[in-house]
């Protein structure tokens, strides 16, 4: 065979070979990747208590709808127990399985966090002794019933502070347990006086503890002001 005609036929063949590689035509697994990427989902996500429902997030279009399930514990996702399909409300830990069509389930771990009150007071407060309790003026973001407690030296109201947090840390048990052998007025106080006051949200499954502390005094009474009497001219008599 012509040696010419042989060289000839080899490049052919090859130039075909490099055209078809070079085509872009996708593999089959390149194109599983490219729409299994489509959709993205966190195997651990986070967010913060808002009082409203907060389902999970997700990324990219799903055609055909998508079931999300949210459990309470992996065992109940395992076995698929005691599901639901309302995103959750409440802080706490849930164990959510989310079914797209045509793919893999994907698993999260879902995270919804205590969210901090803010308490909203001056640092410095005073009010004028006049028989009657005085209390200091204070208000919670968001409104949470907020309690107030009045200690005669910063010592003793910073003894209650640390109290007040471990006891936060513990189990959110009874907050007045935290208090046990700290001397402090249980009412708002009436004397003349500087009072330490510690105003706090003790935490619940929601939020977590929270507290400001005001420097507070009571002054002596406030003076009225006499009023001075009333002088008129007097009259001449006519002539």
């Amino acid at each position: 065979m012509n040696k010419g005609f042989v060289q000839r036929r080899t490049f052919l063949f090859l130039f075909f070979c490099v055209t078809l590689s070079c085509s872009g035509t996708p593999s089959w697994d390149e194109t599983t990747a490219k729409e299994e990427t489509e959709i993205f989902v966190l195997a651990y996500q986070t967010t913060i208590y808002n009082g409203k429902s907060q389902p999970i997030k997700t990324e990219g279009p799903v055609e055909g709808g998508a079931v999300v399930t949210y459990y309470a514990s992996e065992a109940a996702r395992w076995f698929s127990e005691g599901g639901t399909e309302i995103p959750p409300t409440d802080a706490g830990v849930y164990y959510v399985r989310a079914s797209f069509p045509g793919r893999k389930d994907a698993l999260v771990e879902y995270h919804i966090t205590r969210a901090l009150p803010k308490i909203i007071a001056e640092e410095k407060q005073s009010a004028a002794y006049n028989g009657d309790p005085k209390r200091v003026s204070a208000r919670c973001d968001p409104e949470l019933p907020l309690s107030f407690s009045y200690y005669p030296t910063p010592e003793v109201r910073q003894a209650a502070v640390k109290a007040l947090a471990r006891e936060s840390e513990a189990d959110n048990e009874e907050s007045a347990a935290a208090f046990r052998g700290l001397r402090r007025v249980e009412r708002a106080p009436i004397e003349q006086g500087e009072y330490y006051v510690l105003v706090y949200y003790p935490g619940d499954n929601n939020y977590l503890m929270a507290y400001k502390e005001i420097y507070f005094t009571i002054g002596p009474p406030v003076k009225r002001a006499t009023p001075s009497p009333t002088t008129y001219p007097l009259l001449k008599k006519a002539p």
